[in-house]
């Protein structure tokens, strides 16, 4: 037959060009499919004792991770009080006697999960970002790494698709122990995970934590920049658990901004249930946001929704997209409220 006609990368067609890349993809998909196998089993046939949690480790993948952070825990609850008292004695020992298996740094579950985690967002992380990043070298300044606060540029540029695939890890996470920066990124894995859950008592549970979290470390400017930029991942009911603090006015100011962009329902349960029901008493909410040129504005829009439910036409200062009698009414009568 034939010889099959042979093409340069700027001659071969997209079809074919097409077809290489998926066999190359598929090839590659299986080998490490394979690889990740091959890892889970040999945990699964392994001690605690027999590997250390240490940066060596987190260098796999999230799966394989999370893998031998449950094998740790099972092994922990199996072998109880004696076997953990003893654990770091088994440790020193096989790091003096089997060499390739000395380590310099070993981490307990949380500082584990929390160095997997920083290793993926980094991994995807923009480039602008990556070069604020210094570059980390050897055990020892891993471990002073794992230590530290995450960078803001990491929790802020991450992606949901990137923290979507945190939802093993973080079970092994103590949010008591978490710097801020952690602390906003768990609020954020902890949202996204309640919204995917079929299982209402784990959505609940979910997000209660995820309210604990925020009402304890809202101090902190990143927490803060959560409840409003847009998309804002924490609910603006929120901020009523934090009214007594005075940037709770703030970043309930920065919400109200957006109002032209909200729906009409939206923006009435915001000031019907926090602003009035909550931040209303309090000097600083006086100060904020009552005092403010954005509350005249609202107050306007509000109006202006009495007169289009009642003519049936678009006042100036209105949103176009706020319908319906019965919204357009609440708003008047909340912005009655709020103007007396």
């Amino acid at each position: 037959g034939a010889a099959s006609p042979k093409y340069s990368q700027e001659t071969m067609p997209a079809s074919l060009a097409c077809k290489q890349f998926l066999r190359l993809f598929q090839f590659e998909t299986l080998m490490w499919q394979t690889t990740e196998k091959a890892a889970l089993t040999l945990a699964s046939q392994l001690d605690s004792g027999d590997f250390v949690l240490g940066p060596r480790l987190a260098t796999g993948s999230l799966r394989v991770c999370s893998e031998l952070l449950r094998l740790r825990r099972l092994r922990e609850e199996e072998s109880g009080f004696v076997s953990s008292a003893i654990q770091p004695v088994s440790t020193l020992w096989k790091n003096l006697m089997d060499k390739p298996l000395r380590a310099k740094v070993s981490w307990d579950s949380h500082l584990f999960a929390l160095r997997c985690m920083r290793r993926r967002l980094a991994a995807v992380a923009p480039s602008e970002v990556l070069q604020k990043q210094a570059e980390m070298a050897g055990e020892m300044k891993e471990d002073e790494e794992a230590h530290e606060d995450l960078p803001a540029e990491l929790v802020e540029t991450a992606e949901d698709s990137t923290l979507i695939v945190f939802g093993e890890l973080i079970g092994y996470v103590n949010s008591e122990r978490l710097s801020s920066n952690w602390s906003a990124l768990l609020v954020r894995v902890l949202l996204l995970l309640s919204a995917d859950y079929a299982d209402s008592d784990l959505r609940e549970g979910r997000t209660l934590k995820a309210r604990e979290i925020f009402r304890n470390t809202f101090a902190s400017d990143l927490m803060q920049k959560l409840s409003w930029c847009h998309p804002a991942p924490v609910p603006p009911a929120w901020l009523v658990d934090v009214v007594s603090n005075p940037d709770a006015s703030k970043a309930l100011l920065r919400v109200l901004s957006r109002y032209r962009q909200m729906e009409a329902e939206e923006l009435s349960d915001i000031i019907e249930h926090v602003l009035l029901a909550e931040f209303l008493p309090w000097d600083h909410c006086q100060k904020t946001i009552l005092a403010s040129e954005l509350l005249n504005d609202i107050l306007g829009a509000c109006m202006d929704a009495g007169k289009k439910a009642n003519s049936g036409g678009q006042g100036t200062r209105c949103p176009a997209h706020w319908a319906g009698q019965h919204r357009l009414w609440r708003l008047e009568y909340l912005g009655r409220r709020l103007f007396h």
